[in-house]
């Protein structure tokens, strides 16, 4: 059996202090963008360490959190496993 296929998907992650969340699209399918997915976090911390794992090279949210707390926050194309994505909120209307 082989390595579960990735795809890619449009996160949009935001926050201020008294609300993490992040966005998640499929832009695999026809009509790529079109349903809305996500979930929010209990706070920084928790949205850290669920995210970080994703991110490519190691990279670490800790180092863009301004730019996640901006109004329009901060997209990344990630390509992700179908269980990635549900961790982030995949299949979860918002």
């Amino acid at each position: 059996m082989g390595l579960p296929v990735k795809k890619e998907y449009l996160v949009t992650f935001f926050g201020d202090e008294q609300r993490y969340r992040n966005t998640i699209q499929d832009f695999d399918k026809p009509h790529a963008g079109t349903q809305l997915y996500g979930r929010t976090y209990k706070d920084e911390s928790e949205m850290i360490e669920i995210v970080n794992p994703f991110l490519p090279n190691g990279g670490d949210l800790r180092h863009t959190m301004h730019l996640v707390k901006r109004q329009e926050g901060l997209q990344k194309f990630l390509y992700l496993t179908p269980s990635d994505a549900e961790s982030l909120g995949y299949g979860q209307p918002v």
